[in-house]
């Protein structure tokens, strides 16, 4: 039996956003002047492009040409870390740059904890890096999935802060995104789509990302959201690239169906083991409808053109996903391979080159985003810039799901720690020494005193804790 589950990422940490932007409060977030709805310090900000796939894991740019050469080989690769690994806590994090115990969105279904209803009822809707942005001048663009269940919102409804809002909508499942036989809703009409090959939304998607970007003024910075729904399963191709990509060899490695799985807690060991076949399958056509989102961003970089020195361009996912590492398949869960995402930032030499591998958070990267622009909201934020000097350590909570319980945890780049809610049980890991979290180190005496401290460190981040859970 499948069952949801994540993948993780070192996150590294993140600085108060520099001096003139705002106070940093004890928590490390950051205090903004309570007098102007935002402050812009420059004359000229910077256009700012995020292109987010869907489920993609961090190393899977084997189909993508463009990113490689334009992106990763010109700009700088983070490690990327979802504290919460699913779309719509990785979704609001971003956009809220704040982390899930404030955004109150702890999953994707729930009308309560999750979703678009969650989202707009925590009243974190209202504050957004779209709405600082847009007060403070920006032609603001969402094009593409926005969360998950936002077919529950009242016809016309658009969020506020998008001065353009063309997302993906379907009265079908959660609504979150689709490859054929959906609606896009918003600003202007709504445009319906079939199953012809033409319909095939990573490509209409991209058309409608162009044209944002090209009727902008060139004397307006402008913002865009770009998100397709590639690579979420079934991880459909456009038609031109089915059959294109078969790796040399499928993916594996000791931790896919894990042989000894008496390290992990109760509730995992008994798990049957994930299908070979659907591994293939995951991993041949991730990489086939990933190369229509390579299209896509060598299109939005020649729809930049002459803009593109005072562009910053940021490549990012909103989680990853399991292959079958420790007989997972899905995300909502603290391991690595859920937890961790892409992220590219490209912007001129703007990065410290010494910083790159650093764990950011999605919650980081709305923060950079705003300390980019120069633009402080009047609400106090979570997240922390890259720009600025880094924190050491991130939280990781979750609900819980069907057959797993909630977890508050502690990411460090090279180590994990996870509270499973109750008497489930600890997990530690040594990413130095056991990058493939094969052993629990959790309870043993060479090891309780680093236990100790990731333990105290997480009671003090995990605050408050997620529904349903509780540390004894």
């Amino acid at each position: 039996m499948r069952r949801s589950t994540g993948f993780l990422v070192p996150l590294g940490a993140m600085a108060v956003l520099a001096s003139g932007l705002g106070v940093a409060t004890p928590s490390g977030s950051v205090a903004s002047p309570a007098s102007a709805a935002v402050s812009v310090r420059v004359a000229t900000p910077p256009n700012i492009v995020v292109i987010m796939s869907d489920d993609q894991r961090r190393n899977t740019f084997q189909t993508m040409p463009t990113v490689r050469k334009k992106l990763i080989q010109k700009g700088l690769r983070y490690i990327g870390f979802s504290p919460t690994s699913a779309c719509c806590p990785a979704r609001s994090s971003l956009l809220t740059a704040q982390f899930a115990h404030t955004t109150g969105v702890y999953n994707n279904v729930d009308p309560t904890y999750g979703g678009w209803p969650a989202f707009s009822g925590s009243d974190y809707e209202k504050k957004t890096i779209a709405v600082a942005l847009d007060e403070a001048g920006y032609r603001t663009g969402l094009v593409g999935k926005y969360m998950n269940l936002w077919n529950r919102a009242p016809d016309g409804f658009v969020p506020d802060g998008w001065d353009v809002f063309r997302a993906l909508w379907s009265d079908i499942g959660q609504g979150g995104g689709r490859y054929y036989d959906y609606q896009i809703r918003g600003t202007h009409e709504t445009e319906k789509f079939g199953s012809k090959p033409k319909a095939y939304s990573t490509d209409v998607l991209t058309d409608r990302a162009v044209r944002f970007i090209k009727s902008s003024p060139v004397d307006q910075p402008f913002f865009l959201f770009f998100t397709p729904f590639a690579a979420h399963e079934p991880w459909t191709p456009a038609p031109r690239h089915k059959g294109t990509w078969q790796p040399d060899k499928a993916y594996d490695n000791p931790a896919v169906n894990e042989k000894d799985m008496s390290d992990k807690p109760a509730f995992m060991q008994d798990l049957p083991r994930v299908d070979r076949d659907w591994i293939k399958r995951a991993q041949d056509k991730t990489g086939e409808s990933l190369r229509a989102v390579d299209e896509a961003v060598a299109r939005v970089l020649k729809a930049v053109g002459d803009r593109r020195p005072n562009t910053l361009f940021i490549y990012t996912s909103d989680q990853g996903v399991m292959w079958g590492e420790h007989r997972l398949d899905e995300k909502y869960n603290p391991y690595r391979w859920a937890t961790e995402f892409p992220l590219i930032m490209k912007w001129g030499k703007r990065f410290p080159v010494a910083d790159r591998d650093r764990l950011v958070a999605n919650a980081d990267v709305g923060a950079t985003i705003l300390d980019a622009a120069n633009v402080v909201p009047t609400w106090p934020i979570e997240g922390t810039s890259v720009l600025g000097p880094f924190r050491s350590d991130v939280v990781l909570e979750a609900i819980g799901i069907p057959g797993q319980p909630a977890y508050c945890g502690l990411r460090l780049k090279n180590w994990l720690y996870v509270h499973w809610s109750g008497a489930a049980g600890v997990e530690l890991y040594d990413y130095v020494h056991d990058p493939l979290e094969l052993k629990n180190l959790a309870g043993r005496p060479a090891y309780a005193q680093k236990e100790q401290a990731m333990h105290d460190r997480t009671v003090e981040l995990c605050s408050p804790t997620p529904p349903g859970f509780s540390w004894d």
